[in-house]
């Protein structure tokens, strides 16, 4: 596949992969690749081709420069679809997510409980915003959002207020990881050595998987009542952001999201493909 040079928002390279992206008057779109793909990339591609319209409607504003509610319409509309997409119901959901189904080698290497790491929305505000974080960020900020410009730059409240979120998001999720940790090393425990009588026989009976079974039901409903929690944090990170950024500033970040996991499908697809 080939990587289009594009006039965009001075810009070059979008990306050809499990969503497709093209520019039409400056203005970015996306769709679904036409390769065959397995059903679950198919599906996880649809997923992503659903926020085409949202993020279509944010580079307008931009660049029509819409007044604060018309931008705050958008913003609302757009974080709602998020938190209904986040809902999880039951173990079997919980298992597909954490488990990053439908989604590339390279893409599961960079989550963190099946998702996005909550730390990382706020260094990606950083980065888009054009602040130096011991010169990494600018850098990763210029490469991601070249064309935007820095006419609504971080004030001193706002820098403040995200250096609080990152930190209270950054213990809350070793809290979850140390938590994580706890329910993993159930494989381990004493009560599932005996229940597997492990070491005593070479076979295994029906009635030791049964409670093998039992000892494994108990901590998958953990395991969905974490990823529950994980998926708050998420959300209430974004929460926090939306409330403390300017419209403007907050439709730049969620372009700049969109198109770097564009470009990490791009890369899963093109170059790290183990296997493909």
């Amino acid at each position: 596949m080939v990587v289009k040079e594009a006039d965009h928002r001075g810009r070059k390279g979008k990306y050809d992969c499990g969503l497709k992206s093209t520019c039409s008057d400056n203005m970015c779109t996306a769709s679904s690749c036409d390769v065959a793909m397995s059903s679950s990339q198919s599906t996880e591609s649809s997923r992503w081709a659903e926020w085409e319209p949202f993020v279509n409607q944010i580079w307008a504003a931009i660049k029509s420069k819409c007044m604060d509610k018309d931008f705050h319409s958008l913003l609302a509309e757009c974080r709602s679809k998020y938190e209904d997409q986040l809902s999880v119901s039951t173990i079997d959901e919980a298992l597909t997510i954490i488990s990053g189904y439908g989604c590339s080698a390279l893409e599961i290497a960079f989550m963190w409980m099946g998702r996005w790491r909550p730390t990382s929305a706020v260094v990606l505000v950083y980065s888009t915003m054009g602040v130096d974080l011991k010169g990494v960020s600018k850098e990763f900020g210029d490469l991601l959002n070249k064309g935007f410009p820095q006419s609504n730059p971080l004030n001193e409240k706002q820098l403040s207020a995200l250096s609080t979120l990152q930190k209270y998001a950054s213990d809350a999720e070793a809290d979850i990881s140390q938590q994580l940790a706890m329910i993993q090393m159930l494989l381990v425990e004493q009560n599932t050595v005996a229940a597997l009588r492990l070491g005593e026989t070479c076979e295994l009976e029906m009635t030791d998987i049964v409670e093998f079974q039992m000892l494994i039901d108990a901590k998958l409903k953990e395991l969905q009542s974490l990823l529950e929690k994980a998926d708050n944090l998420r959300l209430h990170t974004l929460r926090v952001l939306f409330e403390l950024l300017s419209p403007v500033q907050a439709a730049s970040c969620i372009i700049a999201a969109y198109e770097l996991l564009l470009a990490l499908r791009y890369l899963s697809s093109n170059v790290w493909n183990p296997g493909g």
